[in-house]
């Protein structure tokens, strides 16, 4: 072979890898798994301001979201930004906030219960806001999630815009990867009892 036709022979072989990998990186990202960055302090203080994660597209296909997820979606009153939450609220339930509390009423316990909140810290305060002022019981809709940021008082939520439905959800935040300092696996906190 001549050396025009090795060096021919090298950059095809360049190309098709460099295609190769472009089409893994593009089924990757549009059904996978998708890199996020977190802007502002709504979750904190379990995620940070200017933090990467990578939210899995696909674990919603098997099972339904569960509360205590946190989870990206499309911001409804702008579906070009992307929020980052934690599921409160699941689909047919109602919910109201008091005292500090939220109240979560369903099937399986009707007389209703409290929340608790494992990831917050004990001095966070959960207020109500437009959506859902104090005191207020809502009911969420069917295929709807009532999400909150943890940090309460610094977070535009379902309390502000009502609960998001299904099918504004890009999918489930499972790891922060960056800063290297930060990186941790993003885990429900809250008992398999109460996640459905």
């Amino acid at each position: 072979m001549s050396t025009i036709g090795r060096v021919g022979s090298f950059f095809i072989d360049i190309l098709e890898t460099v295609a190769v990998a472009l089409s893994l990186f593009v089924v990757i990202y549009a059904f996978v798994a998708q890199p996020h960055k977190i802007d502002g302090l709504s979750m904190f203080p379990n995620l940070h301001d200017k933090s990467l994660i990578l939210t899995d597209k696909i674990s919603y296909r098997s099972h339904p979201p569960r509360r205590g997820d946190v989870i990206v979606f499309h911001y409804p009153l702008n579906p070009r930004k992307d929020y980052v939450k934690r599921i409160i609220g699941l689909p047919g339930e109602k919910l109201k906030i008091e005292d500090n509390h939220i109240y979560i009423y369903n099937d399986s316990k009707p007389e209703g219960f409290i929340l608790d909140e494992p990831y917050i810290p004990e001095d966070f305060l959960t207020l109500g806001k437009q959506f859902l002022p104090a005191g207020k019981l809502i009911s969420i809709e069917e295929e709807a999630y009532f999400v909150m940021g943890d940090n309460r008082e610094g977070s535009a939520d379902s309390r502000e815009f009502g609960p998001i439905h299904r099918k504004d959800f890009i999918g489930r935040a499972f790891v922060v990867y960056w800063p290297i300092s930060e990186m941790k696996k993003i885990e429900n906190p809250l008992p398999q009892i109460i996640q459905e």
